[in-house]
C-alpha cells in the first residue's frame, strides 16, 4: 500500500511539474488609454525572446507564453507596457499611454506595415493627438513644424486654402512638386476641383477621423508607388472600431479668428497722409502756402478719416463639432463619425464651412477571411475674393485707398462709386458673390484571405468621386467693367472620378528561428475621368443667381479628359536575427499620359539596415537601441500636367462667321516620358537612457532629371511652345528628429515634461537647364543655383544728402545712380527657399493639468512683394484715390533732413525719380525669417473616479483653451504683413494668416 501511495505521489508531482512547464495562452485587446480606441499594429513580445505577434485592426492578439514570463507591448508613439503572465488569460485588456517613440514601433508603409527596427527607408509619423481637434481647416496645416523634411506653408489667411507641401525640396519645374496622398489604400484627388485656384479637396477630411499619418520620403519607402512617388507620399489610415459596448466621443470648440497686423504695419490716417504729401509738395518745388489750395482742388477733405482696416478686417467666428461612435463584437466592429466645421476669416466675406461623415466596418467572416469596408463623404462651401493687382482685391485696396475718401455719399447710406474704378470695397463686400462648393464621396473595400500558413491574398478597391462648383456674381452696379456689361454671372462645374483596384499575393515566413522573409506581388489599375463646363453671361436680371438671368452669353465652354495607369510590382524583405535587414522592390507602370513608345517604365529600390544594439559585442549601459540604414532607388512623376501632352492636338472654339472651327493648339512629341527621381538616403536611429531620449538623423541626396518643360518654339504655325523632357535638379539635405523626456514623473500624478524637436536643412541646385527656360523676370535659373534664386536690380538705399533713392549701377556694386531704368544690372538677391526650418514641441503634464506649445522656425528665405512698387509710390501718383500705401513704420523712417541715414526715400509730389509702378528692385525684397509661437494649449482633465460615479456614465472629460499664431518674431522689421507666404516667396495681395483663440470640451462616454 505504501508503494502504491508513493507511485501516486510521484505521478501527481510529475503532472504538476508538467503543467507548470506548459505554455499559457493569452488572448486580449490593446486600447489607447486616452480615448479607448483599439490599437492596431502593436507589437506584443515575450521579454528576452524572439517570439512576438502584432495586434489586429480591433486591437486583438493571441500569444503563447510560459508562467512567469512577461509581455512587452510597444507601438508607435505609445509608452511601452509590461505585463507578467501567471495564468492563461482570455480577456486581457491592455491600456497604453501615449509617449515617446522607440525602435519597436510599427510603421505604416506602402501596401504593408513593418517594425521600425527592420525598416530600411525614411518615414515619419505624426501622432493623431497632434492632428485631431485642431482649429485648422485642413489636417495638412498640422504638418507644419511636426515632421522633419516636410516644408509646409499656408501662405493665405483664407480658411480652407491649399497649403504648399514639399517633401525634401522642389522636385519639378512645370510638373507638380506636391506629394501623393493615399487614404486607406486609395490615392485621392487633390487638384483644384472648384476652379477657383484656392479650393482644396483634402480640407473636407475630418482630422478627428485620422488614426495615423505617415510621410514616406525616400526610395525604399515610396518606390512601390512608382510613377506617382517622386515627390513623396503621405499615407493616412482612418480610425477603426473596437470590440465591446459602444464608446461615444464628442468634442466641441468655439473661438475667434483675429487679424495679425500690428498698428505700425497699417497705412497712414488722414493727418499723417496730409503731412506726408505736404512734404512731397514742398520737395517737388511747390509753395507750402499753396498746399491747402491744392488739397481743396483735389477734393481732399481733412475732416474725413476712413479706417479701411476696420472696414476690411474683422474678428471672425469659429466653431467645430465632432461626434464618433465605435464598438462591435469579437467578429465585427464599426466606427461612425460626423463633423461640422465653420470658420470666418479675418477679412470680411471670407467664410469656410464643411460637414463630413465616415463609416468604417471590419468583419472577420471566418478564421481565414477578413473584410473591411468604408464609406465617407464631405461637403465644403467657401467664399473668397480676387487677389493680386485687381481693383476688387480688398487687401490691395486696404493699403492703397486714401483715408480722406468716404465709402458713402453724404446721406451715409448710398455707396460712393466715384473712386477705385467703381470698386468701392463696401459695395464689393455686399454685392459680389464668389462661392465655391465641393462634394466628395469615397468608398473603399478590402478583403484578406489566408490561403495557407503565411500565404494571403489581399484585394483593395476604391472609388473617389468629386464634384466642384464655382459661382461668381458681379453686380451691375459695382465695378466700371461690370457696370458696362450689365453685371456678370460666371458658373463653373467640374466632375472628377477616380477608381483604383489592387490585388496582392503575400507570403511571410520565419525559418531556422533567426530568418524572417516576406515577399508580395501585386497588380494595380487606376483610371481617372474629368469633365467640366463653364458659362459666362452678361446683362443679368437683379435677383437671378443662375446664368438664366443673363441676356448675353459671353462664353460657353466645356471639356472632358481621362487618363489610366496599370502597375505590376514585387517587394521582398529579409531579416536575420533581428540584426541585418535587406529590402528590395520593383514596379512597372504603364501610363496613358506619355508617348506610345515611352508609356512604360520600371521603378525600383534597394535598402539595408543594421541593428547594432542587437550585436553580442555591443555592450552599453546607456544606449538601448541603435541602428543604421540606407536606401537608393528610382521613382517617377506623372502629375501636374495634361493627359495628352505628348500628342498633337487641335482645339475647337475658333469660330468664324458663325461657323465652328478648329485650330492647331499643340505639337506632338513622340519622345515625351517620365520625370526621373533618384533618391539616396542614409540614416541612424537611436534610443538612449532607458527611453528618455530617442531620435533619428538622415542625410539624403535627391536627383531629378528629364524635367517636363514647355520649350518655346517659332510660332509659324500658331503654336508657341512644345512639351519636352529637359533639365535636372538636385536636393540635398539633413534631417534631425529628437524626442526627450526631460522630466519623468515620480508618481502617477507627477510632473512630466516631453520635448520633441525637428530640424531640416535642404539645398536645392539646378544641375542642367536649357537657356530657353532660364529666363524669368523674378528668378535666376542657371546651373548651380537654387530654383528660387532671386534676380533683381539692387536697391542701394537713400542718398543721405538729398533723400533720393539710389540703385547700384554696375556689377561690382561700387557705384550708384539715382536714375531707375530697365537696363540696370540685376544681381542675385538670396532665395525664396529657407536655409533651414523646424519645430520645437513641448508637453507638460501635472496631475490633471496639461500644457502644450509649439515654436516654429522658418529661417533664411527672402520674400518679394509683387505689389510693393504700387504701394510705395513716394507721392509720385499725386493726390488720387489710390495714392496711399506707405505704412506708419515707413512714415516714421522716411527721409526728412540732410544727413539722415534711412532706406525710405523722401516723397516727391508727382515725382519720377522713384516710386514708379514698374520700378522692381530689391527695395521690395524682405528677409522672410521668422519664429512663431504657433500652437499653445492649456487643458484640465476631470477626475476619472469622480466621473465614474456620476449618472452620465462619462469615461473622461477634458476642458481646454487653445491658441494659434499668437506671436511672431520677424527678423526684418520692414515687413509690413505676416511672413508666411507660399513656397515661391511672393506677397500677392493674399489675406495674411490670422491668429485663433479656441475654447473646447472633449467628452468620452
Amino acid at each position: 500500500m505504501k508503494k502504491i501511495s508513493l507511485v501516486y505521489l510521484f505521478l501527481i508531482f510529475g503532472i504538476s511539474v508538467g503543467l507548470n512547464a506548459q505554455d499559457l495562452i493569452v488572448n486580449g485587446k490593446v486600447f489607447n488609454s486616452r480615448n479607448k480606441f483599439p490599437l492596431e499594429n502593436v507589437t506584443v513580445k515575450i521579454v528576452n525572446q524572439k517570439k512576438e505577434v502584432i495586434t489586429k485592426k480591433d486591437g486583438s492578439f493571441t500569444i503563447t507564453a510560459s508562467k512567469g514570463q512577461s509581455l512587452v507591448f510597444t507601438s508607435i508613439n505609445m509608452k511601452s507596457k509590461y505585463i507578467k503572465i501567471e495564468n492563461s488569460i482570455s480577456d486581457l485588456e491592455v491600456m497604453m499611454d501615449e509617449n515617446e517613440v522607440n525602435l519597436s514601433e510599427v510603421v505604416v508603409i506602402a501596401y504593408s506595415t513593418v517594425k521600425k527596427s527592420s525598416f530600411t527607408g525614411a518615414a515619419s509619423t505624426i501622432k493623431n493627438t497632434v492632428i485631431e481637434n485642431r482649429p485648422t481647416a485642413s489636417f495638412q496645416e498640422s504638418i507644419q513644424g511636426n515632421i522633419a523634411g516636410v516644408q509646409s506653408s499656408n501662405g493665405s489667411g483664407n480658411p480652407g486654402a491649399v497649403p504648399d507641401i514639399r517633401i525634401r525640396g522642389v522636385g519639378s519645374i512645370n510638373a507638380s512638386s506636391a506629394p501623393l496622398y493615399v487614404i486607406d489604400g486609395v490615392p485621392v484627388v487633390t487638384s483644384d476641383i472648384a476652379g477657383s485656384g484656392q479650393s482644396n479637396p483634402l480640407a473636407g477630411i475630418n482630422a478627428n477621423d485620422i488614426q495615423n499619418l505617415t510621410v514616406l520620403k525616400d526610395a525604399s519607402a515610396t518606390s512601390l508607388y512608382g510613377s506617382r512617388a517622386a515627390n513623396g507620399v503621405i499615407l493616412i489610415t482612418t480610425k477603426r472600431g473596437g470590440a465591446g459596448k459602444a464608446k461615444i466621443n464628442f468634442s466641441m470648440q468655439q473661438g475667434f479668428n483675429n487679424p495679425t497686423l500690428k498698428e505700425n504695419q497699417k497705412p497712414l490716417n488722414t493727418s499723417e497722409y496730409i503731412q506726408y504729401y505736404k512734404e512731397g509738395w514742398i520737395n517737388s518745388g511747390g509753395n507750402a502756402n499753396n498746399y491747402d489750395s491744392l488739397l481743396l482742388s483735389k477734393g481732399v477733405d481733412k475732416n474725413i478719416n476712413t479706417d479701411w482696416f476696420d472696414l476690411t478686417f474683422r474678428q471672425g467666428r469659429y466653431n467645430q463639432y465632432n461626434l464618433n461612435v465605435n464598438g462591435g463584437s469579437d467578429k465585427t466592429t464599426y466606427f461612425i463619425s460626423t463633423n461640422l466645421y465653420k470658420a470666418q476669416g479675418s477679412i470680411k466675406t471670407e467664410d469656410f464651412e464643411k460637414a463630413s461623415y465616415r463609416v468604417n466596418v471590419n468583419s472577420q467572416i471566418t478564421d481565414r477571411w477578413t473584410v473591411r469596408a468604408g464609406i465617407s463623404g464631405n461637403f465644403q462651401k467657401s467664399s473668397d475674393f480676387s487677389e493680386n493687382r485687381t481693383a476688387a482685391n480688398p487687401v490691395r485696396n486696404f493699403y492703397r485707398l486714401v483715408p480722406w475718401i468716404s465709402p458713402y455719399l453724404s446721406d451715409g447710406v448710398t455707396w460712393n462709386m466715384g473712386f477705385n474704378t467703381g470698386y468701392n470695397p463696401i459695395a464689393v463686400f455686399e454685392t459680389t458673390k464668389k462661392q465655391n462648393k465641393m462634394y466628395n464621396v469615397s468608398a473603399n473595400g478590402y478583403s484578406e484571405f489566408k490561403i495557407l500558413k503565411g500565404l494571403t491574398f489581399e484585394s483593395t478597391f476604391g472609388v473617389d468621386f468629386n464634384h466642384g462648383f464655382r459661382s461668381v456674381i458681379q453686380d451691375p452696379r459695382v465695378g466700371n467693367t461690370y457696370i458696362a456689361r450689365g453685371g456678370q454671372i460666371d458658373d463653373y462645374s467640374n466632375d472628377i472620378s477616380n477608381v483604383i483596384a489592387t490585388n496582392i499575393l503575400r507570403y511571410k515566413t520565419t525559418f531556422k528561428e533567426k530568418n524572417s522573409f516576406e515577399v508580395f506581388v501585386g497588380y494595380e489599375a487606376q483610371a481617372r475621368n474629368d469633365r467640366d463646363l463653364s458659362v459666362v453671361v452678361n446683362n443679368i436680371t437683379p435677383g437671378i443667381i443662375t446664368p438664366a438671368g443673363g441676356s448675353v452669353v459671353r462664353e460657353g465652354t466645356g471639356s472632358g479628359t481621362a487618363n489610366a495607369m496599370v502597375g505590376k510590382f514585387i517587394n521582398t524583405n529579409y531579416s536575420f536575427d533581428d540584426r541585418y535587414f535587406i529590402t528590395g522592390s520593383v514596379r512597372q507602370d504603364v501610363s496613358s499620359k506619355f508617348a506610345v513608345n515611352y508609356q512604360s517604365a520600371i521603378f525600383w529600390s534597394v535598402g539595408g539596415g543594421w541593428n547594432i544594439s542587437n550585436e553580442k559585442f555591443f555592450k552599453s549601459s546607456w544606449i538601448d537601441e541603435l541602428r543604421v540604414r540606407g536606401s537608393y532607388g528610382y521613382t517617377g512623376n506623372n502629375s501636374g500636367f495634361g493627359n495628352f501632352q505628348s500628342q498633337g492636338l487641335y482645339s475647337s472654339g475658333s469660330d468664324y462667321n458663325s461657323n465652328s472651327g478648329i485650330t492647331l493648339s499643340q505639337l506632338a512629341n513622340n519622345n515625351l516620358t517620365w520625370e526621373k527621381n533618384n533618391p539616396f538616403n542614409i540614416g541612424m536611429d537611436f534610443n538612449i537612457f532607458k527611453g528618455r531620449f530617442s531620435g533619428s538623423v538622415d542625410w539624403y541626396n535627391r536627383t531629378t532629371s528629364n524635367l517636363i518643360l514647355d520649350q518655346p518654339i517659332p510660332s509659324l504655325n500658331g503654336v508657341t511652345t512644345m512639351t519636352v523632357n529637359s533639365g535636372a535638379m538636385n536636393n540635398r539635405g539633413v534631417e534631425l528628429a529628437l524626442s526627450s523626456v526631460i522630466l519623468a514623473p515620480q508618481s502617477k500624478d507627477g510632473l512630466k515634461w516631453v520635448m520633441d524637436l525637428n530640424y531640416t536643412r535642404n539645398r536645392n541646385k539646378i544641375t542642367q537647364i536649357d537657356s530657353l527656360f532660364s529666363n524669368s523676370p523674378d528668378y535666376f535659373r542657371r546651373v548651380g543655383y537654387d530654383y528660387y534664386t532671386r534676380f533683381y536690380p539692387s536697391y542701394a538705399g537713400v542718398n543721405p544728402s538729398n533723400g533720393e533713392a539710389l540703385w547700384h549701377s554696375n556689377s561690382a556694386m561700387d557705384s550708384t545712380t539715382n536714375k531707375y531704368s530697365p537696363g540696370l544690372p540685376k544681381f542675385i538677391q538670396g532665395s525664396a527657399s529657407p536655409k533651414f526650418y523646424g519645430g520645437i514641441n513641448n508637453s507638460f503634464n501635472y496631475r490633471n493639468f496639461g500644457i502644450k506649445f509649439q515654436v516654429y522656425v522658418y529661417w533664411g528665405n527672402t520674400i518679394y512683394d509683387d505689389l510693393g512698387a504700387l504701394y510705395r509710390s513716394d507721392a509720385n501718383t499725386g493726390l488720387i484715390d489710390l495714392s496711399n500705401g506707405i505704412t506708419k513704420d515707413e512714415f516714421s523712417k522716411r527721409w526728412t533732413t540732410p544727413g539722415q541715414v534711412t532706406d525710405v526715400p523722401k516723397p516727391v509730389y508727382l515725382g519720377t525719380q522713384s516710386g514708379g509702378s514698374s520700378f522692381e528692385s530689391s527695395r521690395f525684397l524682405y528677409d522672410g525669417s521668422y519664429i512663431r509661437l504657433r500652437d499653445v494649449s492649456l487643458s484640465y482633465t476631470l477626475n476619472t473616479d469622480d466621473m465614474a460615479k456620476s449618472k452620465l456614465k462619462i469615461n473622461s472629460a477634458k476642458f481646454y483653451v487653445m491658441g494659434q499664431n499668437l506671436y511672431t518674431f520677424l527678423k526684418d522689421k520692414r515687413l509690413y504683413t505676416d511672413p508666411e507666404v507660399g513656397v515661391d516667396g511672393k506677397l500677392t495681395g493674399r489675406p495674411p494668416v490670422f491668429s485663433t483663440l479656441v475654447f473646447g470640451l472633449d467628452i468620452n462616454f
